[in-house]
């Protein structure tokens, strides 16, 4: 998530909220968890970063982007229940922000009451706070309403505006792209995972959640190649590593047509990936 508005006070009377035993939030680096949690969630360890978000905001913390990756990761990992009691709690201390509207409507949208899910979304957008991470909420919502074409026409303008108003755009591109993966549409999902990629080539998973796309593609090639990226970047990416496999084992008409050496060439040059690799086996 982005870190450029989460320093906040905590509201009146929450201050020194903490159970026995706790250290005193002066005394814990809120900061440094809040990064470990921000690494874990955007390297697609889901778990682990609620683990880190959770014990930044036992602390009483203001840091209103730990508790929208806390409820986001809840959500993703199909806890709707916890990721909803996280969305109440947070409105209830920190009031009117859009950021938590939008936490709001995505679990109202994973709950399956898409009308209430829309106009938490609509307030969200309302305020004058409002930053990338409600217009991501919004283009998932779009892309899962309306007829196919139109619904990804609608999210991509969401998805657009998300990236724009990010600090970290790879960050955007990267959940804007798994969002279009769950929800069937790989070639939108290839585009953001892409741009992502060109952001920030140093993070395995977003080369994994390409290779994903590609695969469902059928272009099982090029999905290799993407998964070898993931593995150079991180050699124990275990989702790269069976992602890989499955597509080693796959074929498909078009891959006999292209002439893979000097595909993976254009793909390197396309993604500046100038450093020499060691030819592997298809």
């Amino acid at each position: 998530m982005s870190v450029f508005k989460w320093v906040e006070l905590p509201a009146r009377g929450h201050r020194n909220r903490r159970g026995p035993g706790q250290k005193p939030a002066d005394d814990v680096d809120i900061v440094a968890l809040f990064g470990m949690a921000e690494d874990c969630r955007n390297s697609g360890q889901l778990s682990k970063a609620v683990a880190y978000y959770e014990k930044v905001v036992s602390f009483g913390s203001g840091l209103l982007d730990a508790w929208i990756g806390l409820g986001d990761s809840l959500v993703r990992i199909d806890e709707v229940a916890k990721a909803n009691n996280v969305a109440e709690e947070a409105l209830q201390r920190y009031g009117l922000a859009g950021s938590l509207y939008g936490l709001k409507a995505l679990v109202l949208l994973h709950d399956g009451q898409e009308v209430e899910s829309f106009r938490y979304s609509d307030i969200s957008l309302q305020q004058d706070e409002a930053g990338w991470y409600p217009w991501l909420v919004r283009g998932e919502i779009l892309l899962m309403q309306g007829s196919r074409s139109a619904r990804a026409q609608n999210a991509r303008y969401c998805f657009e505006r998300s990236a724009n108003l990010a600090e970290k755009q790879w960050v955007a591109c990267l959940w804007a792209g798994i969002v279009c993966l769950v929800n069937q549409h790989p070639a939108l999902a290839a585009a953001y995972l892409a741009e992502s990629a060109h952001l920030n080539p140093l993070n395995a998973f977003t080369w994994s959640k390409l290779g994903d796309a590609f695969r469902t593609l059928r272009f099982f090639d090029q999905a290799k190649f993407y998964y070898e990226q993931a593995l150079d970047v991180d050699p124990e990416s275990e989702s790269a590593r069976r992602g890989l496999a499955d597509a080693r084992a796959s074929r498909s008409r078009i891959s006999n047509l292209i002439d893979v050496g000097s595909a993976r060439a254009r793909w390197a040059r396309m993604f500046g990936l100038h450093r020499k690799r060691a030819d592997r086996r298809d």
